[in-house]
């Protein structure tokens, strides 16, 4: 058990505008109830640490209202607001053991020594950390000290717990552990936790919701699978996901029995209105080889593991190079169909 309760958190209408008139935020809004895990993703600059900041209480809002359970928060010192902070730098007491780690926030607050050691106890057991309570940060290995660092934040039992880019500097295998570590503690705990990254496999992997933002602002809320499959930008569907998805241009025109979409001397029946410069976006594993299709040809074929093969094509009468993912090499000519395929219109980049 974490908590007997999570407190409702929301964020309305936030926006905040640094010294020399730079706006990080603007038109912020968003609730977190229920022991929710909400990733804000995004590029370098486009408001994640801002949101955290504000939240938190180390920077002033500009406009707008934090709120939790309600009681507007603004004033509020960061101490009195009972939000855990996880930043990019582990940041552990270097003459503290990990005991003494744990506890000191906690001892801050005045608990109960009592207390502190069921906590401690408690989150110790559940992260794996019994055997190295005595120990000072300095012998611990960089995967232990991020732990130690997760674990300072949850033994808190704080309203939300903020991430900020916590995974950042790791290499791919220590980031994998990590993550799944924090799956772990969010399935046990079901804590409130909002959690910045610029890392799409971090926020794909890790997220109940995603936020993503772009120059201070949202562009699109929703589940993981809503913004992989349906996103609403361009620029997000090219954000997302590994290899990146295919954009194919053409254009929507209007014909008798539905409108097609015109690419490359091939149609594609689409429910989109007319359109004079359009993509068709879909994934590299929605391009399936097809009996009947659109005629491709082969340039490239490379192993990626697992199994599969990342095959690069081209349009027959189009030199541009798309991707798709099969379970077998490929080479030659062949057909292709498309599955889950979103449409944008090239002009504004927004979905059709």
């Amino acid at each position: 058990m974490y908590g007997e309760y999570m407190a409702k958190i929301e964020i309305v209408d936030l926006k905040k505008t640094y010294t020399g008139g730079k706006t990080a935020v603007e038109n912020f809004t968003l609730t977190i109830d229920g022991g929710e895990f909400v990733v804000l993703l995004g590029p370098a600059e486009s408001g994640k640490t801002a949101v955290l900041r504000s939240l938190c209480g180390l920077d002033d809002v500009t406009e707008g209202q934090i709120l939790i359970d309600g009681e507007v928060v603004n004033a509020l010192q960061p101490k009195d607001r009972d939000m855990a902070v996880v930043f990019k730098s582990v940041g552990l007491y270097p003459n503290l053991s990990v005991y003494d780690n744990l506890a000191f926030g906690l001892k801050m607050r005045k608990a109960p020594p009592s207390e502190i050691e069921k906590r401690i106890d408690f989150v110790a057991t559940l992260m794996g950390l019994k055997d190295i309570l005595a120990k000072k940060p300095k012998t611990l290995s960089a995967y232990e000290r991020a732990k130690v660092s997760l674990a300072r934040a949850v033994v808190r039992r704080s309203n939300l717990i903020l991430m900020d880019d916590p995974l950042s500097g790791y290499d791919a295998n220590l980031r994998a552990a990590l993550r799944n570590d924090i799956i772990k503690l969010q399935q046990r705990l079901k804590v409130n936790v909002i959690f910045a990254t610029k890392d799409a496999v971090d926020a794909l992997t890790l997220a109940d919701r995603i936020v993503y933002m772009e120059e201070g602002k949202i562009v699109q809320v929703g589940t993981p699978k809503e913004l992989y499959s349906a996103p609403k930008t361009v620029s997000l569907a090219l954000y997302i996901g590994n290899p990146k998805i295919n954009l194919i241009e053409g254009i929507i025109d209007e014909a008798e029995g539905g409108n097609k979409f015109i690419f490359a001397q091939n149609e594609y029946a689409v429910d989109k209105p007319a359109c004079r410069r359009a993509y068709m976006a879909v994934r590299a594993e929605n391009v399936k080889v097809a009996g009947e299709g659109y005629p491709v040809a082969v340039k490239n074929c490379d192993n990626v593991g697992k199994n599969k093969y990342l095959v690069t094509f081209n349009f027959v009468g189009d030199k541009k190079d798309y991707l798709l993912l099969s379970d077998t090499p490929l080479e030659g000519n062949l057909n292709v169909s498309f599955d889950n395929a979103v449409f944008f219109d090239a002009k504004t980049e927004e979905a059709l």
